[in-house]
């Protein structure tokens, strides 16, 4: 593994554990999926994937790491302790696609903002025509934002006014 930045990356259980090793050209591509596959094995409207090359990235701990075969195309790996989507391997010989969620998110995001997001490769989202309709409501204006929990519902039964936590109230 060449020398630069060690990013660390673990599933839910830490059964699974890995690094990438982030330099100059590494991640190439970042792609927000949209994909009906992506969002039933992960319970999300969207998965966040990193192409690294296959020489950057070092599993530390595999105990539990599975693979199955969605479709002739690619290979998910994945936690079989907690679920974890890991990888996406399309048997590229210099390729793997890692699963953003998983990695130390400051490392990686500091390393991102230095290089001001200059990837080799075009990245955005794939499988925008399959993308969940709820994205559209879930993402719009209106939609508030907290840190923290902020106003998650605790008590579904009581009027809205009363059934949130937090600074925000409808």
């Amino acid at each position: 593994m060449a020398s630069g930045t060690l990013v660390k990356g673990t599933c839910g259980c830490g059964s699974v554990q890995f690094q990438v090793n982030l330099h100059e050209g590494s991640p190439a591509q970042i792609l927000t999926c949209n994909c009906q596959s992506c969002r039933r094995v992960s319970g999300a409207m969207q998965m966040h994937w990193a192409a690294f090359p296959r020489a950057d990235v070092e599993f530390l701990r595999r105990d539990t790491l599975k693979e199955f075969a969605p479709t002739k195309v690619a290979k998910r790996r994945f936690c079989g302790g907690c679920g974890a989507q890991v990888a996406m391997d399309y048997d590229e010989e210099h390729t793997i696609w890692i699963s953003m969620g998983l990695c130390d998110e400051q490392h990686f995001a500091d390393f991102l903002k230095c290089r001001k997001m200059e990837l080799k490769h075009t990245s955005g989202h794939i499988f925008w025509e399959n993308r969940s309709s709820m994205l559209e409501v879930l993402q719009g204006e209106h939609v508030p934002t907290s840190e923290g929990f902020g106003f998650y519902v605790h008590n579904c039964a009581a009027p809205p006014t009363e059934g949130y936590q937090g600074p925000y109230l409808p």
